[in-house]
């Protein structure tokens, strides 16, 4: 991309540590989503993260995923409770926003439970993103016109797709439909070798990436006849955020200065 464009993109990271954060705050991403349980399609991460991200967050903006469980986007009572105490501690904390998404067994907007939690988010002033609920809702065109009007900052797509790349025929036509009423986040698979393309092709300027890299345990000792999650799953490797896939990534659509 040429260098006029300098500015123009914006870029959210998904972490769930305080090391991701690190990473995103040393290459000045606008945001980052802060989750746990990335192989679980990200859940809200527990208290002590938030305010571990926080306080290592001082240009880099904190928006926390506000996702009970793993699963479906139907959500009874006692989970709506949940998210709304989350979306209070994530104010309490300094938080910039709050990542949510709630859907009826029809695939159209839980009305009810969106307006719960939309208006615990404005009392607090924070900012509003919409998931990729968005992405398995039976109407996305309708779905996008009541995120505006409920005064939603952010929708993260992939245009319905299992890949932004695969879904830019659908991000393109969302986006005009936007028309700048609401910024639309391209993300799933968003990486160095695609990012230029999914910009050039759809008009959208925002992006999310989660820059994930698998490292060795610094655990010596291996029990290999104990896992803590699925069985054939290692103990023994750690996922964090590469900085360097951060960067190619971002370096995509800015020049290199700008990053360091």
């Amino acid at each position: 991309m040429a260098n006029s464009t300098l500015g123009k993109y914006g870029f959210e990271m998904c972490v769930s540590s305080a090391q991701g954060c690190k990473v995103a705050e040393s290459l000045k991403a606008d945001r980052v989503e802060l989750c746990c349980a990335l192989s679980e399609g990200g859940l809200t991460p527990s208290v002590g993260l938030i305010k571990s991200a926080v306080s290592v967050c001082k240009r880099t903006k904190v928006n926390v995923l506000i996702r009970p469980r793993a699963g479906d986007f139907i959500y009874d009572q006692e989970e709506i409770f949940a998210m709304v105490s989350d979306i209070e501690v994530c104010a309490e904390a300094g938080c910039s926003g709050v990542v949510f998404g709630c859907l009826d067994a029809n695939g159209l907007l839980d009305v009810p439970a969106m307006d719960k939690l939309v208006a615990v988010a404005k009392k607090h002033n924070l900012k509003m993103t919409f998931h990729r609920a968005f992405d398995v809702c039976s109407d996305r065109k309708d779905i996008l016109e009541k995120l505006i009007a409920y005064g939603f900052d952010l929708v993260l797509t992939s245009g319905g797709a299992a890949s932004a790349l695969g879904g830019i025929v659908e991000l393109k036509a969302l986006n005009e439909q936007a028309n700048g009423r609401i910024t639309l986040m391209a993300g799933a698979g968003v990486d160095p070798s695609n990012i230029a393309a999914i910009a050039v092709q759809t008009g959208i300027t925002n992006f999310h990436f989660s820059a994930k890299s698998t490292v060795p345990s610094p655990m010596r000792y291996h029990n290999p006849a104990v896992f803590m999650g699925l069985p054939g799953s290692s103990e023994y490797e750690l996922q964090i955020t590469s900085k360097e896939k951060a960067l190619a990534t971002m370096q995509a659509l800015r020049k290199p200065s700008d990053l360091q």
